[in-house]
């Protein structure tokens, strides 16, 4: 086999192991899978599409509270996690949320705004510190019940 022959032959091959998966992905499939995991839970309008900005905005105009919002957070997590799609995306929720919402709400009452997250719900992906009763395992079983101190700096 001569050189030339060998490369034609390696790009026809190569192209061929790559493509492959590429079309195995097809618009329709996609819109399939879609469709599946769409119809299996509702849609939130209140919360769908909101950003950061629009949150604060409810907030401060007593529309919904940091706690109220920690709730229906919690409940599409449930919805979507638990049942439905059952992505299993959040492996931890933390026993705290609730109190650390409240706390905020009391401070946004007395005038006091940390910033523009105050009172936002967040998700922290576990190789994170947080200095509250969330384990940082990193994903790994060896870190099971590993408490961190306090939170990272970041």
């Amino acid at each position: 086999m001569k050189r030339r022959e060998f490369l034609t032959s390696a790009a026809i091959g190569g192209s061929a192991i790559v493509l492959n998966p590429i079309a195995a992905c097809t618009r329709e499939t996609n819109n399939k899978q879609a469709e599946i995991a769409t119809s299996e839970f509702k849609k939130d309008a209140e919360l769908d599409e909101k950003t950061v900005n629009d949150l604060q905005q409810m907030m401060k105009n007593g529309e919904i509270s940091s706690e109220e919002l920690v709730q229906k957070y919690l409940d599409r997590i449930h919805e979507i996690d638990k049942q439905g799609p059952k992505l299993r995306s959040v492996i931890e929720i933390n026993p705290e949320a609730h109190s650390i919402a409240r706390k905020m709400d009391q401070e946004r009452n007395s005038g006091k705004v940390r910033g523009p997250l105050h009172g936002i719900p967040i998700i922290v992906k576990d190789n994170i510190d947080t200095g509250d009763q969330m384990q940082t395992t990193a994903g790994s079983l060896a870190l099971e019940g590993f408490n961190a101190q306090e939170d990272a700096f970041i």
